[in-house]
């Protein structure tokens, strides 16, 4: 159940370098953080931390069998809606087979760790084989319906391979990279054979003017990139 599940990848995350098999299921981390969530509701903030689960220091984490992990908010919490994604990356990680679906929160993934400095440099992110979904927001401060939200790192290499992601037609963007803050460098994404829903496709946000490069690998990929901002800091190879 979700308690088993939350309580695994928070030991697995403290233990660093370790792998999660996590047994077939449906997973509601709304209502398992149930607390949380009131907490928010009640006036209180979601701190970076509480964003979401915490992923990095090289966790894998392993679906064996049909795996969903599912965040469909119904409340008015702002804090919630604006900030709270399934899972919140801090390093370097992988997913393999792990299926998300949410509504009415940030993310189903939210990759983004430009700022964070609890890790060295040059982390690693792989997700492979995960099918997400994302329903849609009510939120007014991003209204950003992302299945995976990120901003490279320094250094970085993101690998996506296989898997459907889907977003609404009000923002077709399931899958959304921006550069990160740290000029002089070279980020490195990766997609192979991924699947999008009719009318969606890929975002390259070019965030930080002078910030870094991202180099973009696309492997069997043919629909048109939406792209924003500072597109020279991208280099697209298909």
């Amino acid at each position: 159940n979700a308690t088993t599940f939350v309580k695994g990848l928070s030991i697995a995350y403290n233990l660093g370098n370790c792998k999660l098999l996590v047994e077939a299921g449906v997973y509601d981390i709304i209502s398992e953080l149930g607390q949380l969530v009131i907490s928010t509701e009640d006036g209180g903030g979601l701190s970076e931390e509480n964003w979401g689960l915490l992923i990095g220091n090289n966790v894998r984490v392993i679906g064996n069998g049909n795996v969903k992990l599912t965040a469909n908010y119904t409340g008015s919490s702002k804090n919630v809606t604006d900030y709270f994604s399934i899972l919140n990356s801090t390093g370097s990680f992988e997913l393999n087979e792990i299926n998300m679906e949410c509504q009415n929160v940030r993310y189903c993934l939210h990759e983004d760790i430009a700022g964070i400095t609890t890790e060295p440099p040059s982390t690693s992110a792989k997700v492979i084989n995960c099918n997400m979904k994302h329903k849609g927001t009510v939120s007014t401060t991003y209204s950003a319906p992302c299945c995976i939200g990120a901003g490279t790192s320094y250094n970085e290499s993101v690998s996506i391979e296989g898997g459907y992601y889907s977003s609404p037609s009000s923002y077709p963007y399931p899958i959304s990279y921006h550069n990160g803050f740290n000029s002089g460098n070279t980020a490195i994404l990766r997609l192979s054979n991924v699947k999008f829903a009719d009318g969606n496709t890929l975002r390259l946000f070019g965030f930080v003017e002078n910030g870094s490069f991202v180099d973009v690998y696309l492997n069997n990929f043919s629909l048109d990139i939406h792209y924003e901002g500072a597109v020279d800091r991208f280099n697209v190879y298909n």
